[in-house]
């Protein structure tokens, strides 16, 4: 019993530990967008104590913030129909048939997903 419980609070502390690790860039990110620049330029670490909203304004009025949004919402909905089509056939040829270089094929599947995107461009 006391083995599971402190199994669960490792993985629990890791998953936390995780959390923490993703949310705190966004929370950066947002904190750096509500700040002028020359207030962020002075502290770049500091909290925005007078939230700026008009950056968000700027963006979309100078920024042509909404061309390139919708711009990249055509792109990622036509790549995901093709990466959904290309994925159904290969999936199902995969599960259906058997041939030769079958289970060579879904181990290299398997094995590009078990590693990470970083340690696959390589660490520079």
């Amino acid at each position: 019993m006391i083995r599971v419980m402190s199994s669960r609070v490792f993985f629990q502390t890791i998953l936390i530990i995780n959390l923490l690790l993703v949310l705190l860039p966004v929370f950066f990110l947002f904190n750096s967008s509500l700040r002028e620049s020359n207030e962020f330029a002075r502290t770049p670490f500091a909290l925005a104590r007078d939230p700026y909203w008009e950056n968000y304004q700027r963006v979309w009025s100078e920024g042509e913030f909404g061309s390139y949004f919708i711009n990249s919402f055509i792109i990622t909905i036509g790549s995901l129909i093709l990466i959904l089509i290309l994925a159904l056939g290969a999936g199902f040829v995969l599960g259906r048939y058997s041939f030769r270089g079958n289970n060579l094929i879904f181990g290299f599947i398997l094995t590009g997903m078990l590693i990470p995107l970083i340690l696959a461009r390589g660490i520079h």
